[in-house]
């Protein structure tokens, strides 16, 4: 066995930062899966053995889906994904999101907010290269922002003062907190 020692008086050692987001699923828009909607309204439909159950619920479903887009569509989370008291340089290698979808229009994107207030929309969900399948509606996926921010702008880097925001509109939940890994410098 052989004893080495490397000299690493000279080398700055930059720990990783691990946050954890809180997400509060009551800003989710309220909606319900079809199978809530069904166990909801049951007075409503015929017994679940007959035949026309099935095409009830789904008629009724539909209806329920159309009366609900214009609330749900207007619907818009905004949520601080940085500390801004921060007197460091931020380098992210994990933003995870676990997310469901709907039917109804959605938007999910990264903002950058300036000290002087403006934003600019660094990448959004139709970056995201992994296996996220926007017809899976109301079934949990787990998304990493930070891949796919980190590919659009290589390297990217968060300077002191400035915020990244997670914007999430229309029909899409967030459903457990976010993790948030990143170096300051």
């Amino acid at each position: 066995m052989t004893n080495t020692n490397i000299d690493v008086s000279r080398e700055k050692l930059i720990p990783a930062t691990y946050g954890v987001i809180k997400v509060d699923e009551s800003l989710n828009p309220a909606l319900l899966t079809k199978n809530e909607w069904a166990i909801e309204n049951e007075h409503r439909l015929p017994p679940f053995w007959e035949d026309e159950y099935s095409m009830m619920v789904n008629e009724f479903y539909h209806l329920y889906l159309l009366n609900s887009q214009f609330y749900i569509e207007q619907h818009q989370q905004d949520i601080l994904l940085t500390n801004t008291k921060t007197k460091k340089n931020a380098f992210f290698s994990q933003i995870l999101i676990t997310l469901q979808t709907t039917s109804i229009e959605y938007r999910m994107s990264l903002v950058l907010k300036t000290s002087d207030g403006d934003e600019v929309s660094l990448c959004s969900l139709k970056d995201i290269d992994e296996s996220f399948d926007p017809l899976q509606h109301f079934v949990s996926q787990q998304i990493d922002f930070a891949q796919a921010l980190n590919k659009r702008i290589s390297n990217f880097c968060l300077p002191v003062g400035q915020q990244l925001i997670l914007r999430v509109k229309g029909g899409i939940f967030l459903k457990e907190n976010i993790l948030v890994c990143a170096k300051y410098v």
